[in-house]
């Protein structure tokens, strides 16, 4: 992702071990039209109700919001 420059990585001045990486415009771009063709899909699966579901609201919340193992 730093290489096709859709994120900006740069040194945390709080500690000298890590780093802080944000999205560049393009990487925000790119998450869009992610975002935009998974729903594509998921309406050609699924009813407009079931997405509005909360099970959906709940998936689509975790999957941005899972901390790794």
């Amino acid at each position: 992702m730093l290489d096709a420059e859709y994120i900006d990585r740069e040194r945390d001045p709080a500690d000298a071990r890590g780093s802080r990486v944000r999205l560049t415009s393009s990487g925000r771009r790119a998450f869009r039209n992610a975002t935009d063709t998974v729903n594509s899909e998921l309406r050609q699966v699924v009813n407009e109700d079931q997405l509005t579901a909360p099970f959906w609201r709940t998936a689509s919340e975790s999957a941005f919001t899972a901390q790794p193992r």
